[in-house]
């Protein structure tokens, strides 16, 4: 029964592959001809490629910003006398700073 069914798929394939073929044939060299005639040479840009070396340096403009900061606010007020650190220096925790 199964032997059956694969040569009734195979009669049903050859058909369907033989009427796909179209009327108007034509050979090779006849379509080549009417393609060369119909159609000018096509233009084509050519570029040399040469070897070079490139930079691994990057420049871009932006702004720097500090991975942490600390607002300081008086407890007080009143008047700012003396600082008693220099500007950039890393300070101890509880140290006088103002």
């Amino acid at each position: 029964m199964r032997r059956l069914n694969t040569r009734f798929l195979v009669l049903i394939f050859v058909i369907a592959a033989s009427s796909c073929g179209s009327k108007n044939k034509k050979s090779t060299a006849q379509l080549q001809q009417a393609n060369s005639v119909k159609q000018p040479p096509m233009q084509v840009e050519t570029f040399i490629v040469h070897t070079q070396s490139l930079s691994d340096i990057v420049e871009v403009p932006g702004s720097i910003m500090a991975f942490e900061n600390t607002e300081i606010h008086p407890e007080i007020s009143g008047r700012l006398v003396q600082l008693n650190i220099a500007e950039g220096k890393y300070v101890s925790k509880g140290g006088l700073l103002l």
